[in-house]
């Protein structure tokens, strides 16, 4: 028996098996360069919305150019620069993305889908520039490494990888019969959660 979520949407009723989230810290550095182009842009205006809000994303570079062109200041130019490397981030995360049972999630009793986290195993690099030069060794072998797999000063690791979602209205689902579908969260009239005898 696996949980499932049951959503009313409009008055339709929605199976949905798994949430898709994204790995946590990718999404850390997607938001870094957002907030870092929100500074640059200090509230400038498109005519179409703030740019460097979360929710609003440059169609293209021709756009991006656009804009820096009729900018004045260097850090309004920063600004837009940044807000292009937050799109790219953000293109790339979307491949990044990793679907999770509802089983496999925590926070579930939030009723916002943003709140839910899972993990997966992955690794991360440790920087032993950053650590005392005594303590190298021990944590070399804590994770069952020699200084063979140093490279750099850098130190790959197995480490469980958080995933979290994007900060967006819509989320995406994975309905039973294995098809995905976007739902827009504050369209959501109410949801349950139910045991499901399908297989995952």
């Amino acid at each position: 028996m696996a949980r499932i979520l049951i959503l009313s949407v409009a008055g339709r009723e929605i199976k949905v098996q798994k949430l898709r989230l994204y790995p946590g810290p990718e999404v850390a550095g997607w938001r870094a360069l957002l907030t870092q182009a929100q500074q640059n842009l200090g509230g400038v205006s498109s005519g179409i919305g703030l740019l460097g809000s979360p929710g609003w994303v440059i169609g293209g570079a021709m756009v991006l150019g656009a804009l820096e062109s009729v900018l004045s200041s260097g850090a309004a130019k920063e600004g837009v620069r940044r807000l292009g490397e937050a799109n790219e981030a953000l293109k790339s995360l979307r491949y990044d993305g990793h679907f999770f049972a509802f089983d496999d999630l925590r926070n579930l009793s939030i009723p916002n889908p943003a709140a839910w986290v899972g993990d997966r195993a992955g690794s991360k690099t440790i920087d032993l520039n950053k650590v005392a030069f005594l303590d190298r060794g021990g944590l070399i072998r804590s994770h069952n490494k020699t200084k063979a797999d140093v490279a750099g000063g850098m130190l790959r690791v197995d480490a469980d990888i958080l995933y979290v979602g994007l900060d967006e209205d819509f989320f995406t689902f994975h309905l039973l019969d294995g098809s995905e579908v976007d739902i827009r969260w504050s369209s959501v009239d109410h949801y349950r959660f139910d045991e499901s005898d399908q297989g995952q």
